[in-house]
C-alpha cells in the first residue's frame, strides 16, 4: 500500500483583494522603515601593511594566517575534517604585504 503526498502546499490569502471592472487602480507608495536586518555589514578594514604570519599546528600540520604574532590557535579541524586537538602553532613563515 503506497501513500501519496502533494508536493504542493495550500495557501490562504491574508489580505482580501479586489479587482474592480474598471481597470487599473492607481495607489500610493507604501512607506516601509529600514529594519536593522537590511542594513549592510560594515566589516572591518583589514590592515594591508606589516608583516603576515604563517603558523602551522603541531598536531595536525595545518596552517593559518594571522596578522599578530600569537602562536595561539582556536578549535579548529584537522586534514581530514575530524576535531583537532592541537591549540599552539609554531612560526613556519613570515612575509610583508
Amino acid at each position: 500500500d503506497r501513500k501519496c503526498k502533494s508536493k504542493f502546499k495550500v495557501v490562504f490569502p491574508k489580505f482580501q483583494i479586489e479587482f474592480s471592472p474598471i481597470g487599473p487602480i492607481e495607489t500610493l507608495p507604501t512607506h516601509r522603515s529600514k529594519s536593522k536586518n537590511f542594513l549592510p555589514k560594515v566589516e572591518k578594514a583589514r590592515n594591508n601593511f606589516g608583516p603576515t604570519y604563517i603558523f602551522e599546528c603541531l598536531y595536525c600540520g595545518r596552517k593559518f594566517k594571522r596578522i599578530k604574532y600569537n602562536a595561539k590557535l582556536r578549535p579548529h579541524k584537522d586534514k581530514s575534517g575530524e576535531n583537532c586537538l592541537g591549540r599552539i602553532g609554531h612560526l613556519v613563515d613570515t612575509y610583508h604585504n
